[in-house]
């Protein structure tokens, strides 16, 4: 069984990839997770809490942030230099980094949201990516479709990733794709 560490933005975000991770790979034993206050503190602190959750006896890395509109590979290329690379955790990581952020991962299967909402019956989005802010998509459309409680990307965001169809995800988010397969690579070591 394998130890990962997970740092993130948020505290939702992160538990989010937790459940997400767990769900992909039988073979992640414990999660250690930690969600800072925002992007400015994932800068800042983010290599030494890397590698206090190397001390915690995590193996592999998980270190997301949102892309918000940016290029892709210059916020990666940044994230390995200024968080991933002072720090002193080995090679075995990887960048997360939704094109806008993790809740078009949702938005790619929101219909999954009926077996949370059981009030709500909501319609996939069939290109997540191209959605400007996703959060404010998700409680816009919750608000429109009546959910019952409104949905609140903190709390639910981690509800909807249990449900999540893995599949939709990845052919509707590349970059769900890079995740799900590092994680998948741990399964292949262990068989």
């Amino acid at each position: 069984m394998t130890t990962l560490g997970i740092l993130g933005e948020d505290r939702s975000d992160t538990e989010t990839l937790k459940t997400l991770a767990t769900r992909i790979s039988p073979s992640i034993g414990r999660v250690h997770h930690r969600g800072m206050k925002g992007c400015g503190e994932l800068f800042r602190k983010g290599s030494r809490t890397l590698s206090l959750l190397q001390d915690l006896g995590c193996e592999r890395f998980v270190v997301c942030h949102d892309a918000d509109g940016k290029s892709v590979d210059e916020l990666e290329r940044r994230v390995i230099r200024d968080i991933i690379s002072p720090s002193t955790v080995s090679q075995d990581f990887c960048v997360v980094l939704p094109v806008q952020a993790i809740e078009a991962w949702i938005l790619a299967n929101l219909s999954c949201l009926s077996n949370v909402f059981t009030s709500w019956s909501p319609a996939d989005v069939s290109n997540p990516s191209s959605v400007s802010d996703p959060k404010k998509q998700l409680i816009r459309l919750s608000k429109e479709g009546k959910a019952r409680p409104r949905y609140v990307p903190s709390a639910d965001n981690p509800r909807a990733a249990s449900q999540l169809d893995l599949d939709v995800v990845e052919s509707r988010c590349p970059n769900f794709g890079k995740f799900r397969s590092f994680l998948l690579d741990e399964l292949e070591k262990t068989a």
